[in-house]
């Protein structure tokens, strides 16, 4: 998350002072690639920033915060999941959450991904939207509730389906087949996602009822159990998603 937070607020004229890492490497890398001032020691952490953006592991948040406590700035945390009140030690505190999944891969273009802000009291909360602002076309003030209810679906609609890929693409990889024949499938469920509501646009033979290649998918994967519960969860899923809808 630093790695990908850094170059997007510098592209947009926010100085970055500096970099902590109790990972002397990692700290080492991440300030010279960068090319800002690094430290391991948080005694050197500098003193008079406005804003300190804590990019760890959620179970870290709370004992990382609570160090914090005298630094004059907002500290902010980047979880989806964590409550605002796991920085409540720091007089200003709050959450700065880009709703994004980060790794290697090329981003799409970052103004259009949304940013979640939160903050300790209405100052804060200004501040950090204001920042958000200026760095996404989508700011948005959302309190920790409705925050972990959008990390919740944002792991369904990401990590679970990206689960669902590599399930398919082992599948098909048994016979011989290429995963790339699911690409224009893929992309076209995905684009139609995004113009109209999921619910309206499902298919397939739970909808329809379609007992017969049902069981012939089941049959597919005796030898797969993991596979098989997943698949007569969905089903199940699927179905009683449509008849409430009846």
């Amino acid at each position: 998350m630093a790695a990908f937070l850094i170059p997007w607020l510098r592209m947009k004229g926010i100085e970055v002072m500096q970099v902590y890492g109790r990972n002397t490497d990692k700290a080492r890398g991440l300030g010279k690639y960068q090319e800002i001032p690094w430290t391991d020691k948080l005694e050197d952490l500098m003193q008079d920033a406005d804003l300190y953006i804590l990019a760890v592991a959620d179970e870290a948040i709370p004992g990382l915060g609570s160090r914090l406590h005298d630094c004059r700035g907002i500290v902010a945390h980047t979880s989806g999941a964590v409550p605002l009140d796991a920085l409540s030690s720091c007089p200003h505190h709050g959450v700065f959450y880009p709703v994004q999944t980060v790794g290697q891969y090329p981003l799409p273009r970052v103004e259009d991904i949304p940013v979640c802000v939160e903050g300790a009291d209405e100052k804060d909360t200004l501040a950090l939207k204001g920042l958000a602002e200026r760095m996404s076309e989508r700011a948005l003030i959302l309190d920790s509730k409705q925050r972990l209810h959008l990390h919740l679906a944002a792991v369904l609609v990401n990590n679970f389906t990206n689960h669902l890929y590599a399930r398919a693409g082992a599948l098909l990889k048994r016979e011989g087949l290429p995963f790339d024949l699911l690409h224009p499938l893929l992309l076209r469920t995905a684009e139609l996602a995004c113009r109209s509501e999921a619910a309206t646009l499902q298919t397939g033979p739970a909808l329809r009822g379609d007992e017969a290649t049902i069981r012939r998918h089941l049959t597919v994967l005796r030898d797969d159990p993991t596979l098989e519960g997943l698949y007569v969860i969905l089903t199940q899923a699927i179905r009683e998603m449509a008849e409430n809808q009846a």
